[in-house]
């Protein structure tokens, strides 16, 4: 269950940041925290909202951030936890 909910919360993670990946990447520093923040926001309406998620992940596959490359991402970003969790058993 403890695995679980890290992954899940990883996955979060890894949507958060692949957006960042596509829209941050030449952008005037001074519109970065706003950038920022609305990815966040985005990333929140994800989680609650169905119609947001949809065109969120659609936006992703239109850059190439299909599922296999957001679980890579969760992997890379939890393997040190979730090893750590595996040595304590």
């Amino acid at each position: 269950m403890l695995r679980h909910k890290l992954l899940s919360a990883y996955r979060q993670k890894a949507v958060e940041k692949s957006p960042r990946r596509i829209d941050m990447p030449g952008m005037p520093w001074h519109l970065q925290d706003a950038a920022e923040i609305e990815t966040v926001k985005n990333v929140l309406d994800l989680q609650l909202s169905p119609s947001s998620a949809a065109d969120i992940e659609a936006k992703l596959r239109s850059y190439g951030f299909d599922q296999r490359t957001l679980n890579t991402e969760v992997c890379v970003q939890a393997r040190e936890i979730l090893s750590l969790c595996l040595k304590r058993r």
